[in-house]
């Protein structure tokens, strides 16, 4: 009886398992998943060509420049073999003589050839390709979209998929005349009546096209600030805004991102606030709903994605770029390099500490998805 009884359960889980990748994979989805790799692919590409370029330009041989990792799909041979593999979470540039302890070659290209100056040039060249990335991005979409103006009106903006203003089937620039019989006038007025009452039924008086009509919404709990909310925007105009105040704008959204990412990273390393980790799974799906959203808020995510990248990759981290410019600078104050023993060590740490990372996210995205 136990036995058939943990059978049954085992069965269920797994249908339930099968059921929900059902609903996530279907074919609008899987275009998702199209744009979503070359997006992430972008990111990888600028940071990798970043490290090419520069070490070209220092007259290192690349003997390698890779999208992706595990067995090769694509591959062409120039004086560098460009590769496309099958995983295309990563990348990578493999340079002649990138190995610290690997046999001395007399030739002038390898990459230990070079000062540790001149190597730090390399490795932050993959961070500055996502700064220069991030900022182009947020240029074009200022440019292209132009200034978000609020409007202090009672009707919905954009609808965040998978919030209740969605399951009620609210749609943009829909008027919300009452909550609970209580007149609304405009968005404050929204604010003030959902703000404080997450978790508990209201009854909303809607109109559309002329016609107004009931839906019942209880507002989700957010917990960062501790409100509720339905999951729709305040409504918004676009206004024009010339390109030398597009670029200035992006400048300044590019800045402000990079340094609230560092004082939030920084502020979780000190335990003052809690880790909230995203994964590749994690990622995908916010992608997928930025999608939804419109083309801006896709790629602006894309921005925010490469900046990201590139802050993080400035970590003192070792195996990461920020870890080769401590040991480069290092080297170049003391003339010294680490021995073969503690570089090992060092690379092995934060070889470790980065999958860590990783399983964590992913098992805290799944979770998030599976329940």
């Amino acid at each position: 009886m136990g036995e058939r009884i943990c059978g049954e359960t085992y069965k269920m889980n797994i249908g339930y398992l099968l059921e929900r990748i059902a609903n996530i994979v279907t074919p609008v989805n899987i275009l998702h998943v199209i744009y979503i790799l070359l997006a992430i692919s972008l990111v990888i590409v600028i940071h990798e060509f970043g490290h090419y370029a520069a070490a070209k330009l220092i007259g290192v041989y690349v003997e390698k420049f890779s999208l992706g990792f595990g067995p090769v799909i694509i591959k062409i041979k120039r004086e560098t073999e460009f590769l496309i593999s099958l995983i295309p979470l990563g990348g990578y540039v493999k340079m002649k003589g990138e190995h610290p302890f690997e046999k001395k070659e007399t030739s002038s290209d390898g990459f230990f050839s070079k000062t540790p100056l001149q190597r730090i040039f390399v490795v932050t060249a993959g961070p500055a390709g996502n700064f220069f990335l991030g900022f182009f991005i947020l240029f074009i979409t200022t440019w292209a979209g132009g200034k978000l103006i609020m409007q202090n009106l009672s009707k919905a903006g954009d609808i965040i998929p998978g919030s209740a203003a969605e399951s009620a089937g609210l749609s943009q620039g829909d008027s919300i005349i009452a909550i609970n019989g209580h007149p609304m006038e405009k968005w404050d007025d929204l604010v003030s009546a959902i703000h404080p009452n997450a978790g508990k039924e209201l009854l909303f008086l809607i109109e559309r096209d002329g016609k107004r009509f009931t839906k019942k919404m209880t507002p989700q709990l957010e917990k960062q600030t501790g409100v509720g909310l339905i999951g729709i925007t305040a409504p918004y105009t676009r206004a024009s805004i010339p390109p030398h105040r597009a670029f200035i704008t992006a400048a300044d959204r590019s800045a402000g991102i990079v340094i609230l990412t560092a004082k939030f990273l920084i502020l979780t390393i000190a335990g003052k606030v809690k880790a909230e980790v995203t994964g590749p799974v994690g990622i995908a799906s916010i992608m997928k709903d930025k999608i939804q959203q419109g083309w801006i808020a896709f790629f602006e995510l894309v921005a925010l994605l490469s900046l990201n990248l590139g802050l993080i990759n400035l970590f003192p981290i070792p195996i990461l770029d920020g870890g080769h410019v401590v040991i480069f600078t290092w080297e170049s104050i003391t003339k010294k390099f680490p021995s073969e023993k503690a570089y090992g060590i060092m690379q092995t740490i934060g070889l470790a500490f980065l999958i860590l990372i990783m399983v964590a996210a992913t098992r805290s995205d799944l979770l998030r998805i599976f329940g």
